[in-house]
Order: C-alpha cells, then structure tokens, then sequence
C-alpha cells in the first residue's frame, strides 16, 4: 500500500501541479529553440501572403479545457486537459522555408513560364490539446491502475489559395485544401516536457509534408 500511496501523490502533483503557464513554457522553450528561420524575400516567382491569419504577440497560448480529481475512499479519477495554440507565424515559417527549397527541386520557375505565383494562407494547422488522464480501482489486498498521456493534434486541412500572375494580370486562380496527416502521439515513458517536445518536433515535419503535399498539387493545376 506504500507503493500504491506514493503512485497516488505522484499523480495528484502531476494533475494540481501541471498548469497552463508551465505548460506554456514547455511549448515555448522547444519553440524559440528550434531556430525557426524564415528568409526576408522568397523566391522572386512566389509570393505567400498570411493576411487571412491572426498573429498574436505571443509564441503560443495555452487555456485549461478540464481539471478533475476525485479521491473517493476506494476509486480516484484524474483529468488534466490543455488546449495549445501556436502562434500561426511559426508554421508558415516552416512552410516558407520548405517551399523556398522545394521550388528549385520541382523546377517551379520553369513550370510558372513567366508567371508568378502567389499563395494566399487562410488556414493552418497550429492547434493541439494535451491530456493526462486516468483512474484507480483499490480492492481489498491489491489495485489496478489506468492512466493516459496523449497529444491530439487539431485543424483538420491547410487551406491556400492561389493565384498566377503575369504582368500584374490575373491568369488563373484557386483554392487548394490539403487534409493534416499528423497523428496523435501517446507518451509511455518521457517526462510532460520530453513528451511535448517530441510532439511539436513531429508537428514540424507534418508540417514540411503538407507543404510538399501543397506544392505537389499544384503542379497539377497549373
């Protein structure tokens, strides 16, 4: 019962312990780490615009969504849920970047004949709700314990629109949708913060894959 006692206090620190501004430092800490580099001009046949995105002064804001401890003589419920939402400059820094590089791969400019291509963002995955869960069932002479720490990511698509210009006129124009492939991720040994920075280290190569997936898609329509 020792045992069973100092796993209960474990859980009762995580649960009471684990807010929203620490959280958010686990988040911005991995972000301001990771370097994001955007370049001042892009390619001059490619423009991206983010003016249908809100860009708040901060790196990511995080808001509690649910907090439950129930400590009953023989059964306790646990629940920490946080919501994290990016500052939408970070992935389409990402994005930048990725299509800067990836445009010379696909011979883009070449494709374009002249044209400039300008790529409007209306939407961006940059949302994700981390969880801390669970319960335990206490018998007469034993215990059973079932707990969960996963990351859900949310926004469904990266939503563009594009338009090709050729001497300042309107050639052609569209909207692209790309559906998020990222997945969620459940934590079976790393700390909260190991945890989440494995999280958003994937949220970054999802990232680059829908960028690719964007630009791919394109190439069919032009």
């Amino acid at each position: 019962m020792k045992k069973l006692l100092l796993i209960l206090i474990l859980i009762l620190l995580l649960t009471s312990c684990l807010g929203t501004k620490k959280y958010n430092g686990f988040v911005c800490r991995k972000i301001k780490s990771n370097s994001y580099q955007q370049s001042k001009k892009l390619n001059d046949f490619v423009q991206i615009r983010t003016d249908s995105l809100v860009m708040p002064d901060t790196l990511s804001t995080c808001k509690k969504l649910k907090s439950l401890f129930i400590p009953a003589i023989l059964y306790w419920q646990w629940e920490n849920t946080i919501k994290c939402d990016l500052n939408p400059s970070t992935p389409t820094s990402i994005l930048h970047s990725f299509i800067e590089s990836y445009a010379d791969s696909v011979k883009l400019k070449e494709k374009l004949n002249g044209q400039t291509l300008e790529l409007s963002i209306l939407k961006i995955p940059s949302s994700f709700i981390w969880t801390y869960k669970g319960h335990c069932i206490i018998f007469l002479v034993a215990y059973t314990i079932g707990e969960l720490e996963a990351i859900y990511p949310l926004g469904q698509y990266l939503k563009v629109n594009y338009r090709l210009l050729k001497g300042g006129q309107e050639t052609k124009t569209g909207t692209l949708t790309i559906k998020n492939i990222d997945l969620p991720i459940k934590n079976t040994w790393k700390s909260t913060r190991k945890f989440t920075w494995l999280y958003i280290d994937q949220y970054d190569k999802n990232i680059k894959n829908l960028s690719k997936l964007l630009i791919d898609k394109l190439l069919t329509e032009i």
